[in-house]
């Protein structure tokens, strides 16, 4: 299932394709936001569907879900947790701040090649898929293979079947030699 993401006021949408149908998701949210796309692009879609729900919100008076509150909890072995504190520490700032710095700079140098190095996993996955793939149907082939040759080779001779008539006088013999 190929998906594709879609952004609108700092929002985020996945497209996916279900049974037969081309849907938008918001992504990130406690209230569950899905539509289909029928004739527009993903784009619009995703922003009919968002600007959708803030009105309702609106309309309701309720505050609306905001995807990411900027706030979580990551859950490191200890010795992580001491060193980054001591680094932090170290250059002056706070280990909130230390944190967002090493996200960042991850986010920023990683992903281009993050999103390479998936794809060429991907890539390395299906040929090997595809070489095993080619290697059952190879084995596969030559066992059908030596399996008909044997079976050519054993001529074993096919039974008459019997017919209705034959066991109603199988029946009437039988009947004879019992009674007579």
């Amino acid at each position: 299932m190929a998906k594709n993401r879609v952004e609108y006021k700092g929002y985020v949408g996945e497209v996916f394709f279900e049974d037969g149908v081309l849907n938008v998701k918001a992504l990130y949210l406690r209230d569950a936001l899905i539509a289909e796309i029928d004739g527009t692009d993903a784009q619009s879609a995703f922003q009919e569907l968002i600007d959708d729900y803030l009105e309702t919100c609106a309309d309701l008076g309720r505050e609306p879900n905001k995807p990411f509150s900027g706030s979580f909890n990551v859950r490191i072995p200890s010795t992580l947790h001491r060193e980054a504190a001591t680094q932090a520490s170290l250059n002056g700032i706070a280990l909130n701040a230390f944190v967002e710095q090493a996200i960042r700079e991850k986010c920023q140098s990683k992903s281009n090649t993050f999103k390479f190095e998936i794809k060429t996993e991907m890539l390395k996955l299906w040929s090997e898929r595809i070489r095993n793939e080619a290697k059952f149907q190879y084995e596969a082939m030559t066992a059908e293979t030596s399996h008909r040759s044997l079976t050519t080779s054993i001529k074993v001779p096919k039974q008459p079947r019997a017919s209705y008539q034959d066991n109603v006088w199988r029946m009437e013999d039988y009947r004879q030699r019992k009674l007579g």
